[in-house]
């Protein structure tokens, strides 16, 4: 039995929520080697995890599984209630929530692609204008990745005259990146992308807010989004973009299989095709990784971001031509 955060914290857990309990094991995530818990009790499996934030922003987690559950949407596992009838419990100062245990597999072929595209489109189209929110969110996502942008456009120089891997890396290969960056924002800029974006801070959706491949699993009859603790009114543009990033390896079949499953509930137009686009090719790693890299000789964000370069560059291309066939 996995001994953090302690065997008599598990203990408290299964008695609050009723269980009696046989075995723990620690469950790793995109993020942290471990992230979660899955609870065997005489009574089945959970799935348990720790939660860093207040009780009130819980709260607010559980308000929108709610409202997700009163629309029909079906990709989310099912919260499990401690005997006093609350959605979470405080063991030792810390929160913990448990759901079901989905015994599901991981993102496999394009199918499994097109499943998730589809159930990503149910949940932004659904919760469109639901959440009582208006979209500053929405506006704060875009806002964000722009500072990320000039931030990035300051220290290329800064960092290109590191001599480090990644300082030799954007001497070679900054400059194009940044023109990268900079095509999109012009393209973002537009009129018609602007007007998207405005029409999507009036009404925002609910998104998710972690789409990797660790925070999907597929079962025969259903696809499951699990950890939904970044739940927010936000930008679906974003959120669909950070999907493509996240769970794809940037491999064109699989991309292309997400947008038609999307699409297949929630039809783009060629304008929305063209904002996709034009926020697939900001380089978001890249402005990570030269963050990371002006304090590390060669972090681990700048080593996947290079790897992937070519990759990513090539899957900048062929967004492009799927939003000029909108």
């Amino acid at each position: 039995m996995a001994n953090k955060p302690g065997t008599s914290t598990f203990q408290v857990i299964a008695r609050a929520y009723g269980w009696n309990l046989v075995d723990v094991r620690p469950l790793s995530s995109y993020y942290k080697k471990v992230a979660a818990y899955s609870m065997d009790t005489e009574s089945g499996r959970y799935f348990v995890k720790p939660y860093r934030g207040s009780s009130a922003r819980l709260a607010r987690i559980v308000r929108y599984m709610r409202l997700l559950k009163r629309k029909g949407y079906r990709h989310m596992p099912r919260w499990v209630r401690t005997t006093s009838g609350k959605r979470w419990t405080r063991v030792g100062g810390r929160l913990y929530y448990a759901t079901e245990w989905i015994d599901g597999q991981r993102l496999g072929g394009p199918e499994d692609y097109y499943r998730l595209g589809r159930a990503l489109a149910k949940l932004h189209r659904r919760t469109r204008g639901r959440t009582g929110s208006r979209g500053t969110l929405a506006a704060k996502a875009i806002a964000d990745l722009r500072k990320q942008h000039l931030r990035f456009a300051r220290e290329l120089a800064s960092v290109s005259a590191r001599s480090t891997p990644a300082g030799r890396w954007f001497r070679q290969h900054g400059m194009r990146c940044l023109a990268v960056s900079r095509r999109a924002w012009s393209r973002l800029g537009q009129a018609d992308i602007r007007a998207e974006l405005l029409r999507e801070q009036r009404s925002p959706s609910l998104i998710h807010g972690d789409i990797t491949s660790f925070n999907v699993l597929l079962t025969q009859q259903q696809l499951y989004l699990i950890d939904w603790e970044m739940a927010k009114p936000k930008s679906a543009y974003v959120e669909l973009v950070k999907a493509l990033t996240n769970t794809t390896g940037f491999s064109i079949p699989e991309m292309a299989s997400l947008l038609r499953g999307y699409e297949s509930i929630r039809p783009l137009r060629k304008s929305q095709r063209r904002l996709i686009a034009a926020l697939y090719s900001v380089p978001r790693e890249g402005f990570l990784a030269a963050a990371a890299a002006r304090h590390s000789s060669s972090p681990e964000v700048f080593r996947i971001f290079r790897s992937t370069w070519n990759s990513r560059l090539a899957a900048n291309k062929w967004m492009n031509r799927w939003a000029r066939q909108g």
